[in-house]
């Protein structure tokens, strides 16, 4: 009772692989964030998005 079958785990191991294949390390996130930080006072940054290269 209340456990995760055989059947339901495989396809979680394999997103679960999958997310660290693509996951962005915080350093990148904070990379991207201190570049629209650093752009000039007459330059506006309506949002940022931000997201990984290797999206599958």
């Amino acid at each position: 009772m209340g456990g995760v079958g055989r059947a339901e785990a495989a396809p979680a191991r394999r997103i679960a692989k999958r997310i660290g294949e693509t996951a962005i390390s915080p350093d990148a996130i904070a990379r991207g964030i201190l570049h629209a930080l650093e752009q000039p006072s007459d330059a506006e940054v309506g949002s940022i998005v931000i997201r990984p290269t290797a999206q599958g």
